[in-house]
C-alpha cells in the first residue's frame, strides 16, 4: 500500500508512527505521492493525490484539498471531513512581526482559540516558526497548522493545513493522530525557488524510499 498516498488513513491506524527519520539526501526524494511545486519566491511538496485549487490569492498562492482522499468523508461523529494545504503571501515586516500578526489575527477571529507555536528548521539552515491553533467556529472544529517563514528577500510566507470536523471530533485537535502526518508537508517550505527540501517527509515513506 502507498503508505505517503494514505497519509491520513495511515494516521487514524498509528501506522506511521514507529518510523525513524533518515538525514537528507543531495537529491530531492523521488516518489509518485510527492509533487515539488516552483513558485518564484518558494519550493514546497504537496500530496500528488490531493485536488489543485490554486490561485486564491494571487499567481504564486497554493491550495490543495484533500478530502475524501485516503480517508472517510466523514468523521467519527458522521459530520464532513475536510482537510486542505494553502500557501500565500504574508504582508511586509519580517518573520517575527508576521508571526505576531498571524497570532492576533487568529484571537480575534476566534476567541476561543488555543494558538502554540515553535521554531523550527527549514531548509538551508533557515528559520521558521509553527503556530497550531484550535477552535470551534460555526459549528464546526478546525485545527490550523500554520508555517511562516520568508524567502530570498525576506518576504513572509504563511503554508497552512487545516482540518474542519464535527464540533466534537479528535481529529482536528492537536493531539489528534492525524495532525502529526500533515505537518511534515508544511516543513518542506523553502525560500529558495528550485530547492526541494523532502527530509521532513523521510519518517513518513519509511522503507518506501529509495537512497
Amino acid at each position: 500500500m502507498n503508505r505517503l498516498a494514505l497519509l491520513p488513513a495511515c494516521a487514524l491506524l498509528l501506522a506511521c508512527a514507529s518510523h525513524k527519520s533518515a538525514p537528507e539526501a543531495e537529491a530531492p526524494v523521488v516518489h509518485p505521492s510527492i509533487s515539488y511545486i516552483d513558485r518564484a519566491s518558494f519550493s514546497m511538496a504537496v500530496p500528488t493525490s490531493w485536488a489543485v485549487r490554486d490561485g486564491f490569492a494571487g499567481e504564486d498562492s497554493i491550495h490543495r484539498v484533500g478530502d475524501g482522499i485516503g480517508l472517510p468523508a466523514v468523521d467519527e461523529g458522521g459530520a464532513p471531513l475536510e482537510l486542505g494545504l494553502m500557501v500565500e503571501r504574508m504582508g511586509g515586516g519580517d518573520l517575527s512581526t508576521a508571526v505576531e500578526l498571524l497570532r492576533k489575527e487568529l484571537v480575534r477571529a476566534h476567541g476561543d482559540a488555543t494558538v502554540r507555536d515553535e521554531a523550527v528548521a527549514l531548509c538551508g539552515g533557515r528559520e521558521g516558526v509553527l503556530l497550531t491553533a484550535d477552535f470551534a467556529a460555526g459549528g464546526r472544529h478546525t485545527l490550523h497548522q500554520t508555517l511562516v517563514g520568508v524567502d530570498a528577500e525576506g518576504a513572509p510566507w504563511k503554508a497552512n493545513i487545516y482540518i474542519h470536523t464535527g464540533p466534537t471530533s479528535r481529529l482536528s485537535t492537536a493531539s489528534s493522530e492525524l495532525a502529526p502526518t500533515l505537518r511534515p508537508w508544511l516543513l518542506t517550505f523553502c525560500g529558495q525557488p528550485g530547492t526541494h527540501h523532502s527530509a521532513p517527509l523521510r519518517p513518513l515513506l519509511g522503507e518506501s524510499v529509495d537512497g
